[in-house]
């Protein structure tokens, strides 16, 4: 769970202090973020885990005549998303990090 936290916590950093709009700060916060398995976060929390991604490659690659991707997957879709979903991927982002910690801490005490 550590790994998690510091990946959701890289990404949030990058987002907050990156540079450019919000779609090219998402497009660097993917690199710490695509490391992350649905399976490695509790149950309770997969389903916003599976949005999140989800919004990341909600448009396909583009390709040239011949099949051969120009423009990949996730930098395709944050070029076409607007500046209002990309600022409810990164509260999304946001809240996954709260609850995980908030998790984490009552684990702990359960522990």
């Amino acid at each position: 769970m550590q790994y998690v936290q510091f990946q959701l916590q890289l990404a949030i950093r990058m987002l907050a202090l990156g540079p450019g709009d919000i779609r090219s700060r998402l497009l660097d916060a993917y690199y710490p973020l695509h490391t992350i398995q649905k399976e490695d976060l509790p149950p309770h929390l997969q389903k916003d885990w599976q949005w999140i991604t989800k919004q990341f490659i909600r448009f396909g690659p583009v390709k040239d005549q011949t099949g051969k991707v120009w423009i990949g997957v996730v930098e395709h879709t944050m070029r076409k998303i607007r500046n209002n979903t990309g600022v409810k991927i990164v509260e999304r982002i946001i809240l996954l990090d709260d609850e995980l910690q908030k998790w984490i801490e009552t684990a702990g005490e359960r522990g």
